[in-house]
């Protein structure tokens, strides 16, 4: 039983080094070998934070944690973590509020993190106008339409047809 634990390990192992690159692994064994090496972990960290390799990076943060508590590129990263993932759960907030046809609590969300200079995909631009439309409030579809350069997309076609039914029926944007 504990050869086949061996080689499984052995074969995830080589399954997830086929992944890195030569100059990864290198740096790796590196850091593996000298365990008070600051400059190693700093790159990986990096690294990993690029690949959004999250099981990694908790690994080299706790490292350099340990030997560098104050270290500025890891605070850096840290700051940079936790901001992304706070970004991830607004959009992800923003779009279950959409997909449950919730949209004036769309609404709400979306100009409280306007007010707050939240930088905002075109997508969620756009389904903040088919939001406002849906609440006719076509003062806050029209602003939003003008203070954002949104892409053509079938949301954006969709939102195009319904504010021209919209004004095709009196309304005035």
């Amino acid at each position: 039983m504990r050869k086949i634990v061996i080689l499984l390990a052995i074969f995830f192992i080589n399954i997830y080094a086929e992944t890195l690159s030569y100059k990864v692994i290198k740096l790796i064994n590196y850091a593996q070998e000298h365990p008070k090496d600051i400059k190693s972990r700093e790159i990986l960290l990096k690294y990993f934070y690029k690949k959004n390799d999250k099981e990694q990076l908790l690994k080299y943060s706790k490292e350099l944690l340990t030997i560098d508590p104050k270290n500025k590129i890891l605070s850096t990263i840290i700051d940079k973590s936790l901001l992304k993932e706070r970004q991830e759960r607004m959009i992800k907030t923003l779009n279950r509020l959409f997909d449950n046809k919730e949209y004036l609590r769309y609404i709400n969300f979306y100009t409280a993190l306007i007010d707050i200079n939240e930088k905002l995909s075109s997508d969620l631009h756009t389904k903040a106008i088919y939001s406002a439309i849906q609440i006719d409030d076509y003062t806050l579809a029209q602003k939003i339409f003008q203070n954002h350069n949104l892409p053509l997309t079938p949301l954006f076609g969709k939102v195009m047809v319904m504010l021209d039914k919209k004004l095709g029926s009196g309304k005035n944007l």
